[in-house]
């Protein structure tokens, strides 16, 4: 399943934008949609939705490349970036992601998608 992750491999990160209630990264043309806000380590330092600094880390790995995609199935997605930083989305159920239908979506360049929920 990490396979389809590979088309963001060697991509920046070339914008993030945060909606109402979810949040969406782009990758030179692939999206990550996350319904489940995910956490960001920047310079060492873990950042949760609702902390300062949580937004910032976040634009921060603006330009980024990603240099790695881990997938532990039904588990964790983690995207791995080549300034030393990390956005780690849970996959598991928990009180506060009860209602969520999907995790995340995923539209690569080719209009190729999936869901992980």
């Amino acid at each position: 399943m990490e396979n389809l992750f590979k088309s963001i491999i060697g991509e920046q990160l070339s914008s993030v934008e945060f909606v109402q209630d979810y949040l969406q990264l782009h990758f030179d043309g692939n999206t990550l949609t996350f319904y489940s806000w995910p956490e960001v380590n920047l310079e060492s330092i873990n950042y949760k939705i609702g902390d300062i600094m949580y937004r910032d880390a976040l634009c921060k790995i603006i330009a980024s490349e990603v240099n790695n995609v881990v997938l532990l199935e039904n588990t964790r997605l983690e995207l791995f970036f080549t300034n030393d930083s990390s956005i780690s989305l849970s996959l598991v159920r928990d009180q506060s992601n009860s209602s969520l239908a999907e995790f995340l979506y995923f539209v690569d360049v080719n209009e190729k998608w999936f869901v992980l929920d």
